[in-house]
């Protein structure tokens, strides 16, 4: 009887010995693969900083451009929707008619968002301008780069034309281009390419002439 009783005691401590050894390799293995698991998920997350820090990065970059873009841009743009500006509260002052010429002021980054405003001339005429640029910024062509857009609308409500000026920064150029409904000035002789050394003579020189033929569309 005593025997039996330690063989029993004898074969349970051998199967314990098996288990708990089992056991050992079971809490081994899964020590190791949370380790693994541990490192995978350090390497990704160092992976997805290291990306934004880039996306971040190129972000800062682009600004960068958008900005130095739109400092270039700003001289041309400004001077050419004051030069309207100064023309038709002249106008207003020697004719006595009253427009009303929204103030407006351009934005460091004309990238982020279209500047709007109007001259009012009554209650169908207006010119509606908007100064805007399409992202990214100096991109080769002539879509990324600021610009200025006039739409004319005559006594009756209706279009009379558009006049838009197109920076085009890489080739130190600007395009006009001129659409009316009314003859003159004929717009063949506005639409095209002028050097930006030489912008504020060009401006005058085509604002001018829109403007006073516009101006005939817009008083009743």
């Amino acid at each position: 009887m005593d025997s039996d009783r330690i063989d029993l005691a004898l074969s349970l401590l051998k199967y314990g010995g098996i288990l708990v050894g089992g056991l050992s390799g079971v809490l081994g293995t899964l020590t190791k693969t949370v380790k693994n698991q541990q490192r995978i998920k350090n390497e990704v997350d160092k992976v997805k900083s290291d990306f934004e820090q880039g996306k971040l990065q190129a972000q800062i970059e682009e600004v960068k451009k958008e900005i130095q873009t739109s400092q270039q841009a700003f001289p041309v743009l400004s001077f050419a929707t004051r030069y309207v500006q100064e023309t038709v509260r002249a106008y207003s002052k020697k004719s006595g008619k009253d427009i009303k010429v929204d103030a407006f002021e351009l934005p460091e980054n004309l990238y982020d968002k279209q500047t709007d405003y109007e001259i009012r001339f009554g209650t169908n005429a207006v010119w509606k301008f908007s100064v805007s640029a399409r992202r990214p910024a100096a991109q080769l062509g002539t879509s990324s780069f600021p610009s200025l857009r006039i739409e004319f609308i005559d006594f009756q409500g209706k279009g009379s034309g558009v006049l838009s000026l197109r920076t085009q920064l890489t080739q130190n150029k600007f395009s006009m281009i001129y659409q009316s409904t009314i003859p003159t000035p004929d717009p063949k002789g506005i639409s095209g390419l002028r050097d930006l050394a030489d912008y504020e003579t060009a401006i005058r020189e085509v604002f001018q002439r829109v403007i006073e033929a516009q101006l005939v569309q817009a008083i009743e």
